[in-house]
C-alpha cells in the first residue's frame, strides 16, 4: 500500500518542476499633513509588498532641523519645527525595499502653521508708592520664537519700565 501511494504521488508530479514566482516591486504610499509648530508628529506608510519588506529608509527634506525617530521602520516620528512665518511646508520622503532588493518610493508634504504665542498676567498689583515692581508674564510653550517684547500701561502716572531678555 505505502508503493502505491508513493509510486501514485511521483507519477502526479510528471517530472515537472516548479517555477518559482517573480518578485514585483513593493508599492508605498504616505499621505501630506498639516499640522501645527510645535506639535509631536508620526507617520505611519502603507506598504505592501507579495513578498515582505526588508527595510525602510525615511529622510526629511527642510530647511529646519528635523530630528526623526524610527527612521528605519514603518512609522516616523518627530517633532513640528518652530517656525516665523504663518505657515511653511517641507518634504519628507520614504524608500521601501523588499526581500527581493526591489524598491519603491514616496513622499510626502508636511505644511506647519505657526501658532501664535498668549500671554498672561496677574490682575492686579499692589506696589508702594516711589517702589519697583517686578512683573513677569506667562506665556506658553511657543515661548522660544519671541523676539521682542513691549510693555505700555494706561497710566497718566510717570511709570519707568525696563525689562530683561525674558519680558520681565
Amino acid at each position: 500500500l505505502i508503493l502505491s501511494v508513493l509510486s501514485t504521488a511521483i507519477s502526479a508530479c510528471d517530472g515537472e518542476t516548479s517555477t518559482p514566482l517573480e518578485n514585483k516591486a513593493p508599492t508605498v504610499s504616505l499621505e501630506n499633513l498639516t499640522t501645527n509648530e510645535n506639535s509631536q508628529i508620526s507617520i505611519t506608510a502603507t506598504a505592501i509588498d507579495d513578498g515582505s519588506i526588508a527595510s525602510y529608509q525615511w529622510s526629511v527634506n527642510s530647511d529646519y532641523p528635523i530630528k526623526l525617530s524610527g527612521e528605519t521602520s514603518s512609522t516616523v516620528s518627530f517633532t513640528a519645527p518652530s517656525i516665523s512665518d504663518d505657515s511653511d511646508k517641507f518634504t519628507i520622503n520614504l524608500i521601501v525595499i523588499d526581500d527581493g532588493g526591489l524598491s519603491a518610493k514616496d513622499s510626502a508634504t508636511i505644511t506647519v502653521n505657526n501658532i501664535v504665542p498668549t500671554v498672561t498676567l496677574t490682575d492686579s498689583y499692589s506696589v508702594a508708592e516711589v517702589s519697583s515692581i517686578n512683573i513677569s508674564p506667562e506665556i506658553d510653550h511657543f515661548s522660544d520664537e519671541i523676539v521682542t517684547y513691549a510693555w505700555s500701561f494706561d497710566s497718566v502716572e510717570n511709570i519707568e519700565i525696563s525689562q530683561d531678555s525674558n519680558g520681565n
